[in-house]
């Protein structure tokens, strides 16, 4: 199972017009969402074959855009995810996944906006031991071999 979270202030005034128009593409869900779902088909592998989904502006009903969207997908691999996109008037910028697998937990954020300054993550395993790290920055991820990423559905070797 994966949850997807990315959280930030939407500042409508610093936004290109676009963005604030679902008729010329814009919205939080077609900004960003397809960049979580891009990441979770990265790292869990599969073909998503069912999606459950809700988007709207609740923050701002004035914009003919949404602010925030959710969707459970499900993987034909049996994996289930979640994608929670929110776009606020205030609040503190998360930007990160949690993974659960059978032999442990991985949850990471990354640096984002003002508040993001270094990536960092933690696995606990089975076991119970729990480790900290920086997260890989993304020329160490592109170089890593698909057969060394991390699968939640897959014990570690």
């Amino acid at each position: 199972m994966a949850i997807d979270t990315w959280y930030k202030p939407h500042n409508p005034e610093q936004r290109p017009p676009w963005l604030l128009d679902r008729k010329l593409g814009g919205g939080m869900l077609l900004m960003d969402g397809t960049h979580m779902i891009d990441r979770l088909l990265w790292h869990l592998g599969g073909k998503v074959v069912a999606v459950k989904a809700m988007n709207g502006n609740p923050v701002y009903p004035e914009i003919p855009a949404d602010d925030t969207a959710m969707a459970f997908l499900q993987f034909d691999n049996g994996i289930v995810a979640t994608i929670s996109r929110i776009a606020y008037r205030t609040g503190i910028t998360q930007y990160g996944a949690d993974y659960f697998g059978t032999n442990g937990q991985l949850k990471y954020r990354l640096p984002y906006g003002p508040h993001g300054k270094t990536a960092s993550g933690s696995v606990r395993t089975r076991s119970g031991s729990q480790s900290k790290s920086r997260i890989m920055t993304r020329s160490r991820i592109s170089s890593t071999p698909s057969s060394t990423r991390w699968h939640p559905a897959i014990p570690p070797r």
